[in-house]
């Protein structure tokens, strides 16, 4: 097969607007994946939150990239074959100053969500990611500080507008070292060094033995850029942002319109 793997974003990429993959899609994976291709769904969402999506969809196979890049899983064995994570004393001043900012914020321990109170944006994430948050009653940096423990990500919801600007002014306070990334347009993220879409594709084809001319990369956001310019085929559905198409070589169709699937018909499994 010319492409035995497929990268993919979940989001506004592969899922529908409605929440749902179509007939078309769940067939058009089955059938690459029987004929012996990886399907690799690539997400800023919890490992847990991605896999109940994914077993739904009847995809109980391939690998999962979550955390944008910061933990890659075989959903097949359950068994995490990567994560990069924020020792403690990193997490605490990031953490500190984005409650100066009197944000929304979310902390990712262990697989588990931890907010200090429950908030409409906390409730609305729980019922898009299906996932059910720790509610701790005390500021998170403090949190964090106490328990000791690295920790795979941090969220904080703003106005599109604030998160842009922490995008921008983050780097320049806390350095190069750590991976900034705007998963949706109310979403500002900050994780370890490395958990990147692109590198953790990357490190999936060197696990696979093959190179970036034999992976085909889908996405739609500012956090899909590097493994869309990783892969020497890539595409940016329709309904991308703007930095997401000038990233992919091509564009396919919406989200809405089945756009990967059609793709992975066309590239994948005409040529058997």
């Amino acid at each position: 097969m010319r492409y035995p793997l497929v990268a993919t974003d979940f989001d506004d990429t592969l899922l529908r607007s409605d929440l749902t993959l179509s007939e078309y899609t769940k067939s058009v994976i089955k059938r690459y994946q029987a004929a012996g291709g990886t399907f690799m769904i690539s997400t800023g969402r919890m490992y847990s939150s991605i896999l109940r999506q994914a077993k739904r969809a009847g995809l109980d196979s391939g690998l999962v990239i979550a955390y944008q890049g910061a933990m890659i899983c075989d959903m097949t064995s359950g068994k995490v074959l990567h994560h990069v994570a924020l020792p403690p004393e990193a997490a605490v001043p990031i953490l500190k100053e984005l409650e100066r900012e009197g944000l929304v914020l979310q902390v990712y321990i262990d697989d588990v969500l931890y907010v200090e109170r429950m908030t409409d944006a906390t409730r609305n994430y729980e019922r898009v990611c299906e996932v059910e948050a720790t509610m701790l009653d005390k500021k998170l940096s403090a949190y964090v500080k106490e328990r000791g423990q690295p920790v795979t990500k941090i969220l904080a919801v703003a106005h599109p507008q604030k998160v842009l600007q922490l995008y921008c002014d983050f780097p320049k306070v806390f350095g190069e070292e750590l991976t900034y990334s705007i998963s949706k347009p109310y979403f500002f993220e900050v994780a370890a060094r490395g958990a990147d879409k692109g590198i953790a594709v990357e490190f999936a084809c060197r696990r696979m033995g093959i190179t970036k001319s034999q992976v085909i990369t889908f996405g739609d956001g500012i956090n899909d850029v590097s493994m869309l310019e990783f892969a020497d085929l890539s595409f940016a559905v329709s309904n991308a942002s703007e930095p997401a198409k000038r990233a992919a070589k091509h564009i396919c169709p919406s989200n809405d319109e089945d756009g990967v699937a059609k793709m992975i018909e066309k590239y994948c499994l005409s040529e058997i």
